[in-house]
């Protein structure tokens, strides 16, 4: 993908999605431009949280492709 398409897709994207994800995304590029990602102490319990759920086995992992068949599936749904 060019780096026009990927523009043009993102310019889209913040068209349509909710407050709450414009401001994660802003807060992410922010905080990328500058080489490192710092999460707030919230963020970073839940990314431990999460991690010990995938090392214990309790979460249903999914592979990108997995994620995205279920993505156009439940589209089509819709």
């Amino acid at each position: 993908m060019t780096t026009a398409a990927i523009r043009a897709k993102l310019h889209q994207y913040i068209d349509v999605t909710d407050d709450e994800h414009i401001k994660d995304l802003l807060h992410f590029v922010e905080n990328s431009q500058n080489g490192q990602y710092n999460c707030s102490p919230e963020e970073l319990i839940e990314l431990h949280h999460r991690a010990e759920k995938v090392t214990n086995g309790d979460a249903i992992m999914y592979t990108a492709e997995a994620a995205h068949e279920y993505i156009r599936d439940n589209r089509r749904r819709k």
